[in-house]
This record gives structure tokens, sequence and C-alpha cells, in this order.
């Protein structure tokens, strides 16, 4: 979080170098300047929400939302735009999708909160000592 900042007035200069100032002189519309402002606050507001994410669970509990917008975007595109799949993006996301499945039933079995009373480890141990 304390990163955006920083990195934004180090490449501020080199953007309007390279761009040549042509954000300001160009004829934008007032459509394109709100589409590109929301767009600017919704990655914002993503980057905090990850960074919340990281603070209160685990890098790989991130790993797994990352992967999970992925697919969503995936999806997306083919309901949105009418894209389609290839073999390969198929196979990676039901791989992915049965991954996360597991690592979903292995967090919570850790954290006994499975929705089976069998499968939570506690009930299992107090089971064994009655």
């Amino acid at each position: 979080v304390y990163q955006v900042p920083l990195s934004a007035m180090v490449l501020l200069p080199f953007d309007l170098i390279i761009e040549k100032l042509s954000f300001f002189t160009s004829s934008m519309t007032l459509n394109s300047m709100i589409v590109i402002s929301l767009s600017g606050f919704l990655v914002f507001i993503v980057n905090i929400s990850l960074c919340w994410v990281i603070k209160n669970t685990s890098p790989l509990t991130f790993n797994v939302i990352r992967h999970i917008r992925t697919i969503v975007v995936l999806l997306g595109s083919v309901v949105r735009f009418e894209e389609h799949l290839n073999f390969k993006q198929s196979i990676g996301m039901t791989l992915t999708l049965f991954g996360l499945i597991a690592y979903t039933f292995v967090k919570m079995k850790e954290l006994n909160q499975l929705p089976c009373i069998l499968f939570n480890s506690n009930v299992q141990q107090l089971q064994a000592i009655i």
C-alpha cells in the first residue's frame, strides 16, 4: 500500500516525457475520461483489497483468489464477447477449479469448519475418547 504513491511519483515524469503530454492535448471525450478514471479507481480498490487479504489470511490464499479472478475473467469473456475457449484453457480451468476445491476442503478441515461433522477432526477425536 505504501509503495503505490512512491511508484506513481517516480513514474509520472517518465510518463510525461514518453507520452509527450498527449493525454492533456488529445481530444478526449468526457466519457473516455470518466471510463479511464473509473478504471483507475477500481484498480486502486482491487489493490487495497488484495493487501487486506494478504494481511488477514496468507499469500497462498491470495494466490487462490487470484486464480479465481482469472477464471471469472475468462468466463466473462466467453459470456460477454462470445469468445471460444481452446482445449488448453478448458483443461487449465478445470484443473484450477479442482485445486481450489481441494484447497478449500483442506483449509476448512484445518479449521474444523466442514459442513459434514464426520470430516472434522475434533469430532473424530471426541468420538475416540468416548
